[in-house]
């Protein structure tokens, strides 16, 4: 939910509401007033872009039930009062007390301000009533407008910290959600990769074991043949068979390792050797 700088005020005394006009319109004219007087001042304008003072915005209620009704509909359009000042005695409706505890159980976030004179509720009372909430301040009649501004500019600087670390943590949530699952590819890509590793030595060790098996069957084939040709003294054919069984190892050679070529080559080149 945003954070926003609206002001609700709750009272069935009109000049109540008049009161918290003339407080907060001073309040807003005061960062514009104080730019103009340093201008006028320095005889100079300052150039330099700066944010709007934030205007805080005033929403008026005359009866607890049309409070609890605003409440409502700030929070369903996703723009929730921050603060509300809240008068405990509004005949003939609901009084103050029931008000905040209905306007706490739609919007539990809301910063309150209730307004009692001597004869209401005593402090135990309320709290009996509400709770012990760092959501509650009381405000004593007759109150002055330097009580009201203050107490509005704590409460809406609290809740605009409250809802910065709100989205800190939501921001440090994901940054550790994101290295966990970036720690956790890490761990499954290297045990794929050595899978992948034990699976290949596997592969290369029987096909090297195979080859060699092979090549074992075709030296006894050639030594056979050779030998036969030797006997007979056919020379041609004893170099026709040399080359063939030659061309058909070197086809076997290529699928082999490089020291296991060298190998094949060198036993043979000892076969080949008495014929020659």
């Amino acid at each position: 939910m945003n954070y926003t700088n609206r002001i609700l005020v709750v009272d069935d005394d009109p000049s109540i509401h008049d009161a918290f006009t003339k407080i907060f319109l001073k309040t807003n004219a005061s960062q514009g007033t104080l730019d103009a007087a340093r201008s006028a001042f320095t005889g100079a304008v300052d150039k330099q872009a700066k944010p709007a003072p934030e205007q805080r915005a005033l929403i008026h209620a005359h009866q607890g039930e049309e409070a609890v009704k605003i409440v409502t509909e700030a929070m369903e359009a996703g723009a929730p009062i921050a603060v509300a000042f809240v008068d405990v005695r509004m005949p003939p409706g609901i009084d103050g007390v029931e008000t905040v505890r209905r306007i706490w159980q739609v919007a539990p976030e809301t910063e309150i301000v209730l307004c009692t004179a001597w004869s209401d509720y005593s402090h135990e009372d309320t709290l009996q009533s509400l709770g012990n909430s760092h959501h509650l301040l009381i405000l004593k009649k007759p109150f002055e407008s330097i009580e009201v501004r203050q107490m509005a500019l704590a409460l809406h600087e609290k809740r605009r910290s409250a809802q910065q670390t709100e989205v800190l943590m939501q921001d440090l949530q994901a940054a550790s959600s994101e290295t966990k699952a970036y720690a956790s590819s890490l761990v499954t890509a290297n045990r794929a990769l050595s899978l992948s590793k034990k699976s290949t030595d596997y592969v290369t060790r029987l096909k090297s074991e195979a080859l060699k098996e092979l090549t074992g069957e075709m030296r006894f084939l050639a030594e056979s043949v050779l030998g036969r040709f030797l006997k007979t003294g056919d020379t041609q054919g004893m170099e026709q068979a040399i080359d063939q069984t030659q061309s058909l190892l070197a086809r076997l050679e290529a699928t082999m390792e490089p020291g296991q070529n060298a190998a094949l080559s060198d036993d043979f080149d000892q076969q080949k050797a008495p014929g020659q």
